[in-house]
C-alpha cells in the first residue's frame, strides 16, 4: 500500500528456523508516532493509579467499556471507557483507519520474561483491533500457518489489525528477556498494551 512516512511497518528479518519472513499480512498498519512523549507519561500516569487484576505469570490487566472472560470467550458489561482514553479512540477516526468506534478498552501490563502464546483475538469483536504500545517496545510475529511476518512495535505507536492479519493470521511474541529492536538486541522493559476494540452487537 501507498502509506505516509508515519505508517509503514519496520521489519526485523531474523532467522530462528522458520519460513523467510515477509513485508506484512494485508490489513496490518503500524502508526510509529500515534502519540507524544508527554502524552505517553501522562497515559502511565493515569495506568499507575488503575487496579490491576493477575491475568498470568508475567501479565496484569484491567478493562473498561466491557470485560472479556478469556476462559468462557465471552464479554460482559462495564463501566465505559474513561475520559482519559476516549482521545485516543477519537485519534482512531479518518481515512487511514477503518470507520469502527472501539467500544471495549483492555490494558495489560507484561513484565519481563513475558511472552504471548499465538493466537487470534476472538470473534466477539469486530474485524478491526488497534493497540498502543507504552513504555518498551517488542517484536511481533505473525504467522498464517505457512509463512512467517516480523514487525516491530516500538512504544507510542498504534498498530492496528484488520483483514487477512486479524482473520488469518495469529500473532504471538516470543518468550525471553531481550528484543531484536531496530537491528541491535536490547533488554525487555515492561510494556503496556494498551487495546482498544469493538464488541459486536
Amino acid at each position: 500500500p501507498n502509506l505516509s512516512s508515519r505508517f509503514f511497518v519496520p521489519i526485523s528479518y531474523d532467522e530462528i528456523g522458520l519460513s523467510p519472513p515477509m513485508r506484512c499480512p494485508e490489513g496490518l498498519l503500524a502508526d510509529l508516532d500515534h502519540i507524544t512523549e508527554a502524552e505517553e507519561a501522562n497515559l502511565l500516569a493515569f495506568l499507575s493509579l488503575q487496579k490491576w487484576t493477575k491475568a498470568g505469570k508475567w501479565r496484569e490487566e484491567y478493562q473498561y467499556g466491557y470485560g472479556y472472560l478469556h476462559e468462557e470467550r465471552r464479554v460482559i458489561n462495564l463501566v465505559a471507557i474513561p475520559d482519559e482514553l476516549l482521545w485516543i479512540v477519537n485519534s482512531l477516526s479518518g481515512a487511514r483507519y477503518p470507520p469502527v468506534s472501539p467500544n471495549q478498552f483492555i490494558a495489560i501490563r507484561y513484565t519481563p520474561p513475558y511472552e504471548l502464546p499465538a493466537h487470534r483475538d476472538a470473534h466477539v469483536f469486530d474485524g478491526t483491533i488497534h493497540t498502543l504500545c507504552l513504555g518498551s517496545g517488542v517484536a511481533l510475529m505473525f504467522h498464517n500457518g505457512e509463512r512467517r511476518y516480523d514487525m516491530e512495535h516500538p512504544r507510542r505507536a498504534m498498530v492496528t489489525m484488520g483483514g487477512y492479519s486479524r482473520k488469518i493470521c495469529t500473532h504471538c511474541i516470543l518468550p525471553g528477556e531481550t528484543e531484536l529492536m531496530g537491528g541491535e538486541v536490547v533488554k525487555r522493559g515492561i510494556r503496556y498494551a494498551l487495546t482498544f476494540r469493538r464488541v459486536l452487537d
